[in-house]
């Protein structure tokens, strides 16, 4: 459910930012309740933005989190997986992206589609996020 809705100008580029309230995606047991990058966009001196995944749990389970960056064509540009826990109640799962494709060169400025999959106890679970470099 969309609470709220702002259109921000910078540098030339019109970006559009929602809130999201309430449970993103959810499977059986697991819910990805927030998604957000910071900062967003990318803070220029360290050109790292941190991609960060709540999840809310009704038991214990490990898995695989897959963090998958496309570009605005929706060509893969960068993909990173990590092993993952998480117990019952709230988990906070975070990974970094520098900004480079897969062969570690530096991409260009732009809108990025981030997209995030959460395995868990045979539960898979998917949602996606837009990044600005």
């Amino acid at each position: 459910m969309l609470k709220h809705r702002w259109i921000i100008y910078i540098a030339g580029m019109i970006i559009i930012a929602a809130v999201c309230g309430g449970i993103i995606a959810a499977r059986q047991n697991f819910a990805i309740t927030d998604i957000y990058a910071y900062p967003n966009p990318f803070d220029n001196e360290n050109e790292v933005t941190t991609i960060k995944t709540t999840v809310e749990a009704a038991g214990t389970a490990a898995g695989t989190m897959t963090i998958l960056v496309y570009d605005i064509n929706g060509e893969a540009v960068w993909a990173q997986e990590i092993n993952v826990s998480v117990i019952q109640g709230t988990n906070e799962l975070e990974l970094s992206w520098g900004g480079e494709n897969d062969f570690g060169r530096e991409v260009a400025n732009g809108l990025y589609i981030c997209r995030v999959i959460l395995e868990l106890g045979g539960t898979h679970i998917v949602s996606c996020r837009i990044l600005v470099k």
